[in-house]
């Protein structure tokens, strides 16, 4: 849900809500640089987090590095439970980015 900024299409300073691993979680974009760089800082029950997503061009395509970070007691508490299916979240983020780009069609409404 958007709150303020730049939308649809998001841009640095881009303020937004959503549920991500059934947690709500207020979002905004601290960093934007089109096809190189987009970073966003979110808290939500007692925890924030710093997410970047670093993109590298490469022969054939183009190579996403993720990188996360998360502070506060829940954090804490639930993160070597919830580790593992991070990673395997945001896997699946990074392989249905790269359908949709290989589609070349937009995301879904």
């Amino acid at each position: 849900r958007h709150i303020a900024g730049p939308w649809p299409e998001i841009g640095l300073g881009s303020h937004f809500s959503w549920v991500t691993f059934r947690a709500p979680v207020i979002t905004k974009v601290t960093e934007f640089e089109p096809y190189e760089r987009l970073a966003w800082t979110g808290s939500g029950r007692g925890s924030r987090g710093h997410h970047a997503w670093i993109l590298l061009p490469e022969a054939g395509g183009t190579f996403i590095h993720t990188e996360e970070t998360q502070r506060g007691l829940p954090s804490r508490i639930l993160g070597p439970f919830l580790r593992p299916a991070m990673r395997r979240e945001h896997q699946k983020w990074v392989d249905n980015l790269a359908q949709i780009a290989a589609s070349g069609k937009g995301p879904a409404a």
